[in-house]
């Protein structure tokens, strides 16, 4: 490191040229790290010295002194030591946070006791002087100036101050007019003032008509003849915010001279109901067109475009097929959602997204992008289903049943077909959760695609509650001779086959663990139903036996795997 002083010692700043000194100087100096400009903490040591090195009282230690860019500065205060004569300062430096020995700098700092002689050559003057001990006979009239002790009366002037502090007065002058200064700019508005007197009561207005409505309510009505309303076939309007809110339009269809029924339009004022349509219902719900909801897209009004449709709420939502026709498609709803159409006679969508029910009585319960096409067709939910044939079902992920006759060009059943006018109907179809679609191949299927397999639920040994079970062989329980004299057949006990004959079932010899299993007779193995009860084995049961002539006993334990479907 390398120090270099700047300069030096200034004493505590002196009210009057004659007041003492003190010893307090400050010292400003740099302080550089291997040539460049150092920055943080340091301690730093000061030791007085003569120019010949001796040291003079005890060194001052600044601890964490803050050097910023090089430049620090400290005060020092060595006594009275300074007083004449030529001294220098050894410093020494260490980082701040270390406790370790001062590194010197040099060459030591030469210093000069001038505050000190400044405070010698003021002290051979008097410091101080009494009060009154300077009047008129010490002050040289020449040299200065005695206080001015008169002045002049009113309408003169002073013109001369004399030297003995008197004034010589003349009569004072008028100068001549000054030009006139430029107009100031216009001042800030004052405060408003205080608010007026009430004034007098105004006459009184024009009484009411007995028939208005209150704002605070009514009593005493008769609903017969009291009511809010048209009398003639103009539509009645509701406002917020000066928009409608709500509309009541008469149908133009009468009987006994008043009208039929009458559609109502609530929510947006821009949901609608096609002219001529009667008994249209929109309960809410629907926004204006042009990205109008800050936070939902595909944005847009309800609208019913068929007799007695109807819009529950959401948006961009339709009832009916907008062909011009009010017959046709009528009684459609949608219960709510956005963007769904509805627009088969009496068909549904109940809710979702992007949905379509087209075919007569046809419904699609929810989720997005589904499409029922055919007559009584169903789609339960999920995501790009098509039921397209008459009563079909359709349900999960991408589950299509085929349409009949020309294919669609748009939704999720587009491009299928089986070119029949019928379709696929009466098919049931299920898809899983798997991208691709799973399409049916024919009328009155029942398909599934679950690449999780089947599974049902209440199996287990001897299970009273599946038509999916494990049958265990039991002594004195379930098994039986069949006229044998030994234990060659067992019967199942399950009340969904007890006394049905007509159930198919699907058996098979379930040997069960390698290690610990217990084996099936080595027989072929058959089942029937036993509706006389011979031989040991009950009527009305289902009884598992061998083919074979020569039987083998059944191992108590010996297991057997059962599944049925019932008629």
């Amino acid at each position: 490191m390398k120090l270099h002083a700047l300069t030096l010692a200034l004493l505590a700043s002196l009210s009057n040229p004659v007041q003492a000194l003190g010893t307090v100087f400050t010292y400003q100096g740099s302080l550089s790290d291997a040539t460049v400009a150092a920055t943080g903490t340091y301690d730093l040591q000061f030791t007085l010295q003569t120019t010949g090195g001796t040291n003079i009282g005890s060194p001052l230690i600044k601890d964490d002194v803050l050097v910023s860019a090089g430049v620090f500065s400290v005060e020092l205060d060595f006594g009275p030591a300074i007083a004449s004569g030529d001294y220098q300062l050894q410093i020494g430096v260490r980082p701040g946070a270390s406790s370790g020995a001062f590194t010197a700098l040099s060459p030591a700092t030469k210093i000069l006791p001038t505050p000190q002689a400044t405070f010698a050559a003021a002290a051979q003057i008097s410091t101080t002087v009494s009060n009154g001990a300077i009047g008129s006979a010490q002050i040289n009239s020449t040299e200065v100036q005695a206080r001015v002790t008169s002045s002049c009366p009113s309408g003169q002037a002073i013109r001369v101050v004399n030297s003995n502090g008197s004034v010589t007065c003349e009569t004072a002058m008028t100068g001549p007019q000054g030009i006139q200064g430029i107009q100031g700019i216009q001042g800030p508005p004052g405060p408003t003032g205080a608010t007026g007197a009430t004034g007098a009561t105004g006459a009184q207005g024009p009484a009411g008509s007995a028939d208005a409505w209150s704002r605070l309510g009514n009593a005493g009505t008769d609903s017969a003849t009291n009511f809010l309303g048209t009398t003639d076939a103009r539509s009645l309007v509701f406002r917020t915010h000066n928009v409608q809110s709500l509309r009541i339009d008469p149908s133009t269809e009468l009987f006994g001279g008043i009208p039929i029924t009458a559609n109502i339009i609530a929510g947006s004022s821009a949901n609608s109901a096609s002219p001529t349509v009667r008994g249209a219902t929109i309960a809410g719900g629907g926004v204006p067109v042009g990205n109008s909801d800050p936070t939902y897209p595909l944005d847009g009004p309800n609208r019913v475009t068929n007799h007695f449709g109807t819009v529950g709420g959401g948006f961009n939502n339709q009832a009916g097929d907008g062909t011009g026709n009010p017959l046709n498609s009528a009684f459609a709803t949608v219960a709510g959602g956005h963007s769904n159409l509805a627009s088969g006679t009496y068909s549904t969508v109940s809710g979702g997204s992007e949905n379509t029910a087209r075919g007569l009585f046809s419904t699609v319960t929810g989720g997005r992008n589904n499409e029922a096409i055919g007559w009584y067709s169903a789609v339960s939910g999920g995501s790009g289903n098509c039921a397209g044939a008459i009563e079909s079902w359709a349900g999960g992920n991408r589950a299509k049943v085929r349409p009949g006759g020309t294919a669609p060009s748009s939704g999720p059943c587009i491009g299928l077909t089986t070119g029949q006018p019928a379709g696929d109907d009466g098919t049931f179809v299920w898809a899983d959760s798997q991208s691709a679609d799973f399409v049916s191949t024919g009328p009155n299927q029942f398909s599934i695609r679950a690449a999780g397999g089947l599974r049902w639920g209440g199996t287990g040994v001897n299970s009273t509650t599946s038509p999916a079970f494990t049958h265990q062989v039991l002594s004195g329980v379930n098994l039986c001779d069949g006229g044998s004299g030994a234990n060659t057949r067992t019967y199942l006990n399950h009340p969904l086959l007890n006394g049905n004959p007509a159930a198919v079932i699907v058996m098979t010899p379930n040997f069960g663990p390698q290690s610990s299993g217990t084996a099936p007779p080595r027989n072929p193995m058959a089942i029937y139903y036993s509706d006389l009860g011979t031989a040991g084995c009950p009527a009305g049961r289902w009884v598992i036996y061998q083919t074979s002539l020569t039987a083998e006993v059944i191992n108590p334990n010996a297991r057997f795997n059962i599944w049925f479907v019932l008629p």
